[in-house]
């Protein structure tokens, strides 16, 4: 499981919390904020977070027990997309995203761009 932090100098940051427990309410959510606030970059993480935490919590409770043959991986298979309008900005944030995780380019953070990729099969965030 990656050790994921967030800049605490960021707006989003500061409100993960709140942000966090809206994700879970609902599917839909619209998330204002000023540039800079740490919409494009933190978002994503804090997704990655709830994933990962939905993982555990489920790998703990089938412990031991027989599961159906998707129970085990059927959350690590969905990857989180986060799409950017210009190709250079999705290569570019994929590329801060993965700094910030600690992780290479192309393993948990990859990006997708007309002829040209860096994803791996354990990819969970894809820019786009």
């Amino acid at each position: 499981m990656l050790n994921i932090t967030f800049p605490e100098n960021l707006p989003v940051s500061e409100r993960r919390a709140e942000i966090e427990d809206a994700l879970k309410a609902s599917q839909v959510l619209i998330l204002c904020g000023e540039t800079g606030s740490g919409k494009t970059t933190q978002l994503p993480k804090i997704v990655l977070g709830l994933k990962q935490a939905k993982a555990a919590r489920e790998q703990k409770e089938h412990s031991g027990k027989p599961q159906p043959a998707r129970a085990a991986g059927h959350i690590r298979n969905k990857i989180i997309a986060h799409t950017q309008p210009r190709r250079i900005a999705a290569s570019s944030v994929a590329k801060r995203i993965a700094d910030e995780l600690k992780t290479p380019l192309g393993e948990v953070v990859g990006y997708k761009v007309r002829f040209a990729d860096k994803l791996s099969k354990n990819t969970q965030i894809k820019l786009m």
